[in-house]
């Protein structure tokens, strides 16, 4: 007879397994990957000049140097670093430039609204990927 304790183990393994690979698909452009951002909102008047995105891709699959992390698919951000997660897949830490332009301004995201960081790259076995995900831009104290 199973325990009731033993129930709970095998549901958290099992979620914990599915969490943390993803479905994603392939068309016409190559594999589309599912991406998260953090943080998930933007603050202007904060300096904050970091991103990580984990996507759901097995990180020894993926050739680091060609990654690119676009905002708004405008503005290139410097990726400093590469990494698994627990589950094995690709881990990517990024800057972005905090610039003094007027208005609290942050170079590559609009002044209010939304922006889309783009995850592109390429397989070990020459597969291109993308993912696209969406994070708010706030204006603290408006």
């Amino acid at each position: 007879m199973i325990k009731k304790n033993h129930i709970s183990t095998m549901a958290s393994l099992f979620l914990g397994t599915f969490a943390c690979h993803l479905p994603g698909g392939v068309d016409d452009h190559g594999l589309t990957i599912f991406i998260d951002v953090a943080p998930k909102v933007v603050n202007l008047r904060f300096e904050m000049s970091k991103v990580t995105i984990h996507a759901d891709i097995p990180w020894r699959t993926v050739e680091p140097a060609r990654l690119v992390l676009r905002v708004d698919d405008d503005v290139e951000l410097a990726i400093t670093s590469t990494k698994s997660d627990a589950c094995g897949d690709l881990v990517v830490k990024a800057n972005w430039q905090i610039g003094d332009l007027g208005d609290d301004e942050l170079v590559g995201l609009p002044d209010r609204g939304s922006a889309d960081f783009t995850l592109d790259g390429m397989t070990t076995d020459g597969e291109p990927f993308s993912g696209t995900s969406t994070v708010r831009v706030i204006v603290a104290g408006e």
